[in-house]
């Protein structure tokens, strides 16, 4: 059973962000899976590895197709998307300590982070996009 399950709620309907959000559920499953199977440490960092990269790309896609259409809210969701990295790049750098108890908290926190930005401030660019080819 995976840890977090895409919902056709999450739909933002932006097709392009829909597959980008559900490669993310992708990732955050797949790090659980690893981190509940207690594969090692190098598993674990390579799948938070990829999660940060693709984060990034997917950050990185949403903000220039919002300043290409002059998306009004696009400084708040920007400030959102540093919030995010700059917490899993602080987990990224526990983890790599060697500190072990932290992956409850992160999956915890990208649980409920990728759930709530999709469900409050990604719905809210929904309608701004809609029509538009991003």
């Amino acid at each position: 059973m995976a840890f977090m399950d895409w919902k056709d709620s999450f739909s933002v309907n932006v097709i392009k962000f829909d597959v980008q959000h559900k490669k993310l559920v992708g990732l955050v499953n797949e790090l659980h899976a690893a981190m509940s199977a207690g594969q090692g440490k190098d598993v674990m960092s390579r799948v938070l590895s990829e999660l940060i990269k693709y984060t990034s790309k997917h950050f990185s896609d949403e903000e220039d197709a919002m300043l290409k259409f002059g998306y009004p809210d696009f400084k708040a969701h920007k400030a959102e998307h540093v919030k995010l990295t700059d917490e899993v790049l602080k987990f990224q750098k526990q983890f790599e300590g060697g500190e072990k108890n932290i992956s409850i908290d992160v999956m915890s926190f990208l649980n409920n982070w990728l759930k709530n930005h999709i469900m409050a401030s990604d719905k809210k660019y929904s309608e701004f996009f809609k029509g538009k080819i991003v």
